[in-house]
């Protein structure tokens, strides 16, 4: 008879294999799409006169990590049009 231990460490180890099975897929996949560019859109702040403006950019994709609903969140950077500052920020795929 199985124990309820032998249970509970089938499984956690199950699910510790899942978890990183889907981290290495996820870093492996993302490889072919880092250095490419996506277009996003942001609600920026004009510094100058203090307005927002909704804003289409293109964003250099860096990585990527799972979201909270199983979705793919893009690690991304692009330059702020208003500040030319390299932002980094990440949207969903």
């Amino acid at each position: 008879m199985i124990t309820d231990t032998e249970i509970d460490t089938f499984v956690s180890t199950t699910l510790d294999l899942l978890t990183k099975f889907r981290q290495d897929l996820l870093e492996t996949q993302v490889g072919l799409l880092v250095g490419k560019t996506i277009k996003i859109t942001r609600n920026l702040k004009d510094p100058a006169t203090g307005e927002y403006h909704e804003v289409v950019l293109d964003a250099v994709i860096n990585g990527a990590r799972w979201g909270f609903d199983d979705d793919i969140e893009f690690k991304v950077i692009y330059t702020h049009p208003f500040t030319g500052k390299k932002v980094e920020t990440e949207q969903g795929a």
